[in-house]
C-alpha cells in the first residue's frame, strides 16, 4: 500500500486541446482543491499529460502546497481523509464562483515569478494561429497599420511551446488579439489592466465567455468580435458539430471592426 498525505484528488486528464482540458477539469480541480485545509495530494491518473498541463499543475502545487503525483491510480493508495475520483469534473464548481479571481491572482503571481516576468503590459500582441490549420489571421499587417498609440506591436505566428514563454508573452500584452482557440487558458497570465479581443467567424463561440474566464476581466476589457471575415472568393469550410467557422480571417476585413471595438471600450480605447 502507498500512503499519501491528506486529501487525495484523482483525475484522469484529457489529452489534446488544453482549452478543453482546462475548462472540463482543471478549473474545477482548482476551485475544489484551493478550499481544502488539510494537506492535499493531487494524483493524475495518466502520466502522458501535456507539458502545459504539467507545468500549470506545478504552479498550482506551488501556490497551494499540493503534493503532485503523476501515476496511474492504484486502488491500494491510502489517504488520511477522503478520495475524490472523477475524470470529467466540469460541474464541480459554479462558473460565477466569486473566489476564482483570487485563485487566478495567486496562480499568476507564482507563474510570473517562475517565468521571470519583470514588467507587464508593454505591447500589442497579434497571434495569427499559423500553428493551426484552422482560423488563421492572414495579412495581420493590415491590423498593425490601423492601430495607433505608443505601443509596440508584435505579430506572433506560433504560440511558444514552453509554458514559461507563454506566460511571458501574455504578461507582456497591453492588448492581445487572436482568433478563438486552445490558447485561451493563458489569459490567466494577462495583467489586470490588459485588454483582450477574441475573434470569431460568423457566430460567437467563446469558451472564455461561457465557462468562467471572462469574470477575470475588468469591465469592457474582454471584447468579442464575430462576423464574416473570410475570403469571400473562396467557399466556406464546413466541419461537423462546429458552432462557428474555421476559415481564415482576412486582416483587411478585421481591421476596421477592431478599431470600432476599441473606440467603444472605455477601458481599451487608449
Amino acid at each position: 500500500n502507498q500512503t499519501v498525505p491528506g486529501t487525495l484528488l484523482v483525475a484522469q486528464l484529457r489529452s489534446g486541446n488544453i482549452n478543453h482540458g482546462f475548462h472540463d477539469q482543471l478549473w474545477s480541480l482548482l476551485a475544489y482543491g484551493s478550499r481544502l485545509n488539510s494537506p492535499t495530494t493531487v494524483a493524475l491518473g495518466n502520466q502522458d499529460v501535456l507539458p502545459w498541463v504539467r507545468s500549470f499543475l506545478e504552479v498550482a502545487a506551488g501556490v497551494y502546497g499540493w503534493n503532485l503525483l503523476f501515476a496511474p491510480y492504484n486502488n491500494d493508495w491510502i489517504c488520511a481523509d477522503n478520495i475524490f475520483i472523477n475524470g470529467y469534473i466540469r460541474d464541480l464548481h459554479d462558473y460565477r464562483y466569486n473566489e476564482l479571481p483570487q485563485i487566478r491572482a495567486a496562480l499568476r503571481q507564482f507563474a510570473w515569478k517562475r517565468a521571470g516576468v519583470v514588467n507587464s503590459r508593454e505591447t500589442i500582441v497579434i497571434y495569427t494561429r499559423d500553428d493551426s490549420p484552422w482560423r488563421q489571421i492572414k495579412n495581420p499587417e493590415a491590423i498593425v497599420d490601423v492601430l495607433g498609440g505608443g505601443y509596440e506591436v508584435q505579430i506572433v505566428r506560433r504560440m511558444p511551446e514552453d509554458f514559461d514563454d507563454q506566460v511571458r508573452l501574455f504578461a507582456s500584452a497591453a492588448l492581445f488579439i487572436a482568433p478563438n482557440g486552445g490558447w485561451s487558458p493563458n489569459v490567466l497570465w494577462l495583467a489586470d489592466n490588459a485588454c483582450l479581443i477574441e475573434l470569431h467567424l460568423y457566430r460567437l463561440d467563446s469558451w472564455i465567455g461561457s465557462f468562467g474566464l471572462s469574470i477575470l476581466f475588468e469591465e469592457s476589457k474582454f471584447i468579442t468580435l464575430a462576423g464574416d471575415y473570410h475570403n469571400r472568393t473562396e467557399p466556406r469550410l464546413k466541419r461537423p458539430a462546429r458552432k462557428g467557422g474555421d476559415d481564415d480571417f482576412q486582416g483587411q476585413s478585421l481591421a476596421p471592426d477592431i478599431v470600432k471595438a476599441l473606440r467603444r471600450s472605455r477601458a481599451c480605447r487608449k
